[in-house]
């Protein structure tokens, strides 16, 4: 929570700059610490460890395209209004804020392939998903299993909290595979919970060789 609130101080101060044409010097020194700020939140889950009674690591880290397309176009704009109204420092603020979030992203992607931190545990009864967002669920309000509609994310429904996403790709087939059975192992009965077609055939079940 501590990095989420102050990347929101340092975006409310960049806003006023955007609308107040803050100096450039003092918007540079929002844009870096807006940079370590994001880049410290993400690395925070290669620290985080719990002991769990089965852990999951993750092997990439899913590269954001939403992002990049806003950063692209966000530069064609300024770009746009360079040929058009000549030099404009405006935008450039909010250019360089949407390539440092990119930035951060292709950074962690390769951390993660470096690295490859635990993002997954279960303890008891309990699911924890370690990401920006730590997030602990109670296995027995588990109330049904699914995909996305692109079926790249794993989606977790919950009686009593919010749903858990989680991003297939990040994981090997087989510990995937793993974590899927004791997800309905330890989900209470009476909410019948059962695996899609679709995660049966992309992780099937792995036979034990005579």
């Amino acid at each position: 929570m501590k990095y989420f609130i102050g990347i929101i101080l340092v975006l409310i101060i960049l806003l006023y700059g955007y609308l107040w044409k803050l100096p450039l010097l003092i918007s540079i020194v929002l844009l870096l610490l807006y940079f370590f700020i994001l880049f410290f939140w993400e690395y925070a889950v290669l620290r985080y460890k719990i002991s769990g009674e089965f852990q999951m690591r993750s092997y990439r880290k899913s590269l954001e395209t939403f992002g990049f397309a806003i950063a692209i176009i966000w530069t064609l704009m300024y770009v746009i209004d360079l040929h058009t109204k000549g030099i404009t420092n405006s935008k450039l603020p909010i250019v360089i804020l949407f390539w440092f979030g990119s930035l951060v992203n292709i950074i962690m992607y390769f951390m993660y392939k470096k690295k490859k931190p635990v993002t997954v545990f279960i303890t008891g009864d309990w699911l924890h998903y370690n990401n920006r967002w730590k997030k602990k669920r109670d296995l027995k309000t588990l109330n049904y299993i699914g995909t996305s509609k692109l079926a790249t994310d794993l989606i977790l429904g919950f009686t009593e909290k919010s749903d858990v996403i989680i991003p297939m790709k990040e994981y090997k087939k087989e510990e995937f595979r793993q974590f899927l059975d004791i997800l309905i192992e330890k989900s209470d009965p009476k909410h019948k919970v059962y695996l899609i077609d679709n995660l049966t055939e992309r992780f099937p079940k792995q036979t034990k060789e005579a």
